[in-house]
C-alpha cells in the first residue's frame, strides 16, 4: 500500500494548484520491533487497534474534508469514524475473501481475518465514495456485497513507472537487444497460490524443452514445495531465485529479460505487466481476473493452467523477433492508458462525488 500512497500523492501534484487538495497521509504499517515480544495474533489484534487510533487522531488534528482510506481490508475504519467527514475507500481485491469461500486456492483465512473482512465489506458499504482499481474488482463488489454498482467507480491506478526506467521506443529497444548473456524468463510474485509459481516452473520446464533459457522468480524465497518441485521437473540447475530485489535490481530484470510470464489466477490490478510494458519488455500472461482489461492487446494470453499455450507463446516471443517486436510496441501504446493524470482526473471526481454526499 506504500506504493499505492505515492502513486495518489504522484498523480495529484499533477493537478493545477488551484485544484490540488492538501494531502496528509498517515501510515498505517506497524513496525516488526513494535509488535516483537507478541503472538502473531496478538500482533494483528495491536496493528488494527493502532490503526483505529492513527486515524482517528489524524481526522481530528487535520479536520480534513475527505478522507481516503487507501486499502480496503482497512475499511472497517469508516464506522470507527465520525460521520464527517466523507470517507473514500479503495478495493483492490477481494483475495481473503475469495479464498474463503473457496473460489481460490490457498489456506483458508484465521478466524480473525474472516471477521476483519466481513467488518471491512460493511464499512465499505458505508463509505461514501467505493473505487474499484479494475472493472473485475468492481464485479467482485457487486456481487459479494450489496453495493449498489452505480456507487463503485473504477478507476485505474498508474503505471507508477520512474521516467528513468521507461524504454525508449525510439531507441535500441530494451534490454536483451545489447550485447550480453542470452535473455531469461522472468517472473515476478510472491508465494501465495493465486501467484501460480508452480505453474510458472512448469511453463519454464516446457519452455527449455525446445530452448535451453532460464527462468529468474523474482520475489520471497521460495517453499521447500517449490524447490522440490523445480527438481522434480529438471529444473533445479535452471532456475534463479532472486529474493527481495531491490527496485534497481527489478528495473535490470525487466531490461533484460526475454519476456516477462505471468500466469495468475488471479489479479485485482497486475502491475507488472505494465511495469514491464513500459520498460521495453513483451509480456506473455493469463487470461484470469483483471488482467485482460489491463493488458489489452499488448500481451499474448493463455488460461492460467494452460501450461502447454503459454509454453507455446513463450517460445513465440523468444523466437521470433517481429512478434517480439511487436508486444514491444503495443505495450508502449498500452501503457499511455495507465497516466498519473487519468489516475488523478478519476481520485478527484471521486472525491466530488464523495464530499456531495455531505448533507445529503
Amino acid at each position: 500500500m506504500r506504493r499505492y500512497a505515492e502513486l495518489v500523492q504522484g498523480a495529484l501534484q499533477t493537478l493545477p494548484e488551484e485544484a490540488r487538495p492538501a494531502v496528509t497521509c498517515v501510515s498505517l504499517d506497524v513496525a516488526r520491533s513494535a509488535r516483537a515480544g507478541f503472538s502473531p495474533r496478538l500482533a494483528n489484534w495491536r496493528h488494527h487497534a493502532v490503526c483505529a487510533l492513527r486515524v482517528r487522531s489524524a481526522v481530528r488534528r487535520t479536520q480534513p474534508d475527505v478522507v481516503h482510506l487507501l486499502d480496503g481490508s482497512h475499511a472497517y475504519l469508516v464506522k470507527l469514524l465520525p460521520r464527517r467527514p466523507p470517507v473514500v475507500v479503495t478495493v483492490h481485491d477481494l483475495i481473503p475473501v475469495l479464498t474463503a469461500r473457496g473460489e481460490l486456492p490457498g489456506p483458508a483465512p484465521s478466524r480473525l481475518a474472516r471477521w476483519l473482512w466481513s467488518l471491512s465489506l460493511g464499512g465499505t458499504t458505508c463509505a461514501a465514495g467505493v473505487l474499484a482499481v479494475s472493472e473485475h474488482t468492481r464485479q467482485d463488489l457487486v456481487r459479494l456485497t450489496p453495493l449498489c454498482p452505480s456507487r463503485i467507480g473504477v478507476v485505474y491506478s498508474a503505471v507508477g513507472v520512474p521516467e528513468e526506467w521507461r524504454d525508449d521506443p525510439e531507441g535500441s529497444g530494451n534490454g536483451s537487444h545489447r550485447a550480453g548473456p542470452p535473455p531469461f524468463i522472468l517472473h515476478l510474485g510472491n508465494n501465495a497460490a493465486y501467484k501460480n509459481r508452480e505453474g510458472a516452473l512448469r511453463i519454464g520446464a516446457l519452455v527449455r524443452r525446445e530452448c535451453p533459457i532460464r527462468l529468474v522468480l523474482a520475489g520471497p524465497a521460495p517453499t521447500e514445495a517449490l524447490r522440490r518441485l523445480a527438481d522434480d521437473l529438471g529444473m533445479a540447475a535452471h532456475v534463479d531465485w532472486r529474493p527481495d530485489v531491490s527496485d534497481v535490481e527489478l528495473h535490470e530484470l525487466y531490461r533484460s529479460a526475454g519476456v516477462l510470464l505471468f500466469p495468475s489466477l488471479y489479479e485485482g490490478f497486475g502491475w507488472p505487466p505494465l511495469e514491464a510494458m513500459a520498460c521495453g519488455c513483451p509480456v506473455v500472461c493469463s487470461n484470469a481476473a483483471s488482467l485482460p482489461e489491463v493488458v489489452g492487446a499488448a500481451a499474448l494470453l493463455a488460461a492460467p493452467d494452460d501450461h502447454a499455450g503459454l509454453a507455446r507463446h513463450c517460445l513465440e516471443v523468444l523466437s521470433k523477433p517481429a512478434v517480439r517486436a511487436e508486444l514491444i510496441k503495443r505495450g508502449h501504446e498500452n501503457t499511455k492508458r495507465f497516466t498519473l493524470e487519468r489516475f488523478a482526473a478519476g481520485l478527484l471526481d471521486t472525491y466530488s462525488r464523495a464530499l456531495a454526499t455531505v448533507g445529503q
